[in-house]
């Protein structure tokens, strides 16, 4: 990027603002010359400082991945750094904060909602060990739908401070007090938010390997996605990678990420086997190399969970093609 659109991207919209109101004033004619050019300047500041939620519709979720502007910006479950992971409020939070889209995990009741959690366990994120005493280990694939809703899935938050937000101060009690309401999201209903906002998402669709759902949590998501018209909005990952050959199937033109943990064997080739678009690795695992070789593949690179800034600017200067992060804001400072 030039120098000048490197200051467009930092100058503050307020400055824009004041630029405009100057001009449109036009008070000596022997400005309109320089009144022309900050014009332009206008407009194209404010287009590259608005580029990451108002990218047209129409761009493909593996264009969005590739382009080469700058890298995304991916809300780990939400802003979930300020707020309780997996809600409509972090979700929401991750929005308002600038991020390009949200990453959430869909599991199922036991009477066939999709329901979005991460842990194959309520009791870290709910209080679902002291509302159901009785039903440990307290699988969430073992309650229906009504009982999952009836769960607490925002106090757990103040008490834990996953992420010292409450100690820095940057969590206030007002905030605190509202969580308590908070209630585990269908994936509708997280879907219908995205929707809304003219927003993009990233399921990860969680391995439910050993349960009734995994016949069929792949295609019911699959068909939510295509009732709700947001294919291209979309971005479907997995640890389990016969679930994103599923999905493929279920909707051709649909864009999959293949997520892993621990480094794998060509993993260029593993991507074109599965059709898939992009690789999401644990970035503790992740090196130069593979960056480097899926890029030049023509591949995306989207690792987790990025949150040390120096980490992030050294992943970034490998070629890694976005971020995911419990501090969008921190990624958004760099890759602005």
């Amino acid at each position: 990027m030039g120098k000048l659109s490197m200051k467009l991207c930092n100058f503050p919209l307020s400055k824009f603002r004041e630029i405009f109101i100057i001009n449109k004033m036009n008070i000596k004619p022997c400005n309109r010359l320089r009144n022309k050019a900050l014009r332009v300047f206008f407009l194209m500041g404010a287009g590259l400082a608005l580029f990451g939620q108002n990218i047209p519709k129409s761009l493909s979720m593996e264009k969005l991945i590739m382009q080469s502007y700058r890298p995304i910006v991916i809300a780990h479950r939400g802003f979930r750094s300020i707020a309780p992971e997996n809600t409509l409020l972090a979700a929401q939070k991750g929005f308002d904060i600038g991020a390009d889209m949200w990453e959430l995990d869909v599991a199922a009741s036991s009477d066939g909602i999709l329901v979005v959690l991460h842990d194959n366990t309520l009791t870290r994120t709910t209080d679902a060990k002291t509302r159901f005493p009785s039903r440990s280990p307290w699988i969430i694939y073992d309650f229906t739908f009504d009982e999952l809703k009836s769960l607490d899935a925002g106090s757990w938050y103040s008490k834990t401070d996953p992420f010292m937000q409450i100690a820095y101060g940057r969590v206030g009690s007002s905030e605190l007090e509202s969580f308590k309401d908070l209630r585990i999201p269908t994936l509708r209903e997280a879907l219908e938010l995205t929707k809304r906002l003219g927003w993009r998402v990233n399921i990860e669709i969680k391995d439910a390997t050993g349960f009734a759902c995994d016949a069929w949590i792949v295609e019911k998501t699959a068909e939510l996605i295509k009732e709700l018209d947001m294919v291209p909005s979309v971005l479907i990952s997995s640890f389990n990678h016969d679930y994103l050959k599923r999905m493929k199937m279920a909707i051709p033109e649909i864009s999959v990420a293949a997520l892993i943990d621990k480094p794998i064997s060509d993993p260029v080739q593993r991507l074109k086997d599965i059709g898939a678009v992009a690789l999401n690795p644990n970035e503790k695992y992740l090196d130069e190399a593979t960056v480097r070789a899926l890029r030049s593949a023509g591949l995306g690179v989207l690792p987790w969970t990025v949150n040390d800034p120096s980490r992030m600017r050294m992943l970034l200067n490998w070629g890694a093609t976005g971020l995911i992060t419990d501090f969008p804001d921190r990624a958004l400072e760099l890759v602005k």
